[in-house]
């Protein structure tokens, strides 16, 4: 997660910033970047096709080295979300100030981030609502369901 929502930040924030500092190679770096989460995207779906659970790193961590390890795996996973919609808000900002400069600093900048925070709660509770409501309530009817009560997958 961190790696994508970083690169997803950075290649929208800052391609300026790395064809300055690599020059006329910058190309080539994005591709190498490419190449480089493409390959740990392709470990991620290795390991994943090993467990029929639900759990990501923190199933493959318990698995692979207890559950010492994936406690940590599970809060490093916890501050990489936090820490990646951080930086996607403050990319927000920053290319809000482009338009409206008083956007990237004091009372608005503190203002555009809650309200930003605040809206995408509202549509993840209220997206989880519908969802939740719609396969409960079709569950006994549907015949495609295993007639087993709906399972967590937390």
């Amino acid at each position: 997660m961190l790696i994508n929502v970083t690169v997803g930040a950075g290649i929208l924030r800052h391609p300026a910033d790395v064809q300055e500092t690599v020059g006329n190679y910058s190309l080539v770096a994005f591709v190498v970047c490419a190449v480089t989460v493409g390959m740990i995207a392709l470990c991620f779906a290795e390991v994943g096709s090993r467990f029929s659970d639900t759990g990501g790193p923190y199933l493959y961590a318990r698995e692979t080295f207890g559950p010492t390890s994936a406690f940590l795996v599970g809060w490093l996973m916890w501050l990489t979300r936090v820490a990646g919609f951080a930086t996607l808000a403050q990319v927000f900002v920053a290319y809000l100030g482009y338009f409206w400069p008083p956007a990237e600093s004091g009372l608005p900048r503190i203002t555009i981030i809650a309200a930003l925070v605040v809206l995408l709660t509202v549509v993840n509770i209220m997206g989880v609502k519908q969802s939740s409501a719609r396969h409960v309530s079709r569950w006994p009817q549907d015949p495609a369901w295993d007639h087993s009560p709906p399972q967590c997958s937390y």
